[in-house]
């Protein structure tokens, strides 16, 4: 199936999800993903502000600031361009060009200081090699290569909904793999995955 049918038909079953379904299912999954080691290690944390029934994150950037991590949100600077900006609160966000809630900080995320660091990413579907088709604007396509030169010490998880993880999907040569793949009801670490 093509990327723009797959993106149709999941975006539709996820404006289908009842609010409280939506709260149950991120609760789930974020208590999944904060027990996860990677996270407890971190020093940074990259998170995005939940909209149209994506996984919420409200709990990961509650409890990631609570344990005195760095936490990062994406705001778009550009056509098809976003960088990430530290909030020291949740309440220092605004909503930004496409209405999303972004961070008001100048406060850039230095790439050149070598921390631990989990990327919460969002999608619209994801397969068992990493996979993911996002939106279409490749924001996050286009971030991952610009900062992956020199940056081992980042995971990438995507945050999905279970029925968000396909079998297999098309993926062209500059889409970035997720490293893990978080839902209600598992951890999918694709690497191990791929391995076995």
């Amino acid at each position: 199936m093509e990327k723009h049918k797959i993106r149709e038909q999941m975006l539709s079953k996820r404006q289908k999800l009842r609010k409280e379904d939506i709260q149950s299912k991120s609760l789930q999954a974020e208590r999944m993903f904060c027990a996860m080691e990677e996270f407890q290690k971190a020093d940074r944390v990259f998170a995005y502000k939940s909209v149209n029934g994506e996984m919420d994150t409200s709990e990961i950037i509650t409890r990631a600031l609570h344990l005195g991590k760095e936490v990062y949100l994406p705001k778009v600077t550009g056509k098809h361009e976003m960088e990430f900006y530290r909030i020291f609160s949740e309440e220092e966000v605004a909503p930004g060009k496409y209405g999303i809630l972004e961070p008001v900080s100048d406060e850039l995320v230095n790439w050149s200081e070598h921390k631990n660091s989990v990327m919460i990413v969002p999608g619209v579907a994801f397969d068992e090699e990493g996979n993911r088709i996002g939106y279409g604007a490749g924001f996050y396509d286009r971030y991952f290569t610009r900062i992956s030169k020199g940056n081992p010490n980042i995971l990438i998880v995507a945050m999905a909904y279970d029925f968000q993880v396909l079998k297999e999907i098309p993926s062209e040569p500059f889409d970035w793999k997720m490293d893990r793949i978080v839902t209600q009801n598992q951890v999918i670490d694709i690497e191990k995955l791929i391995l076995t």
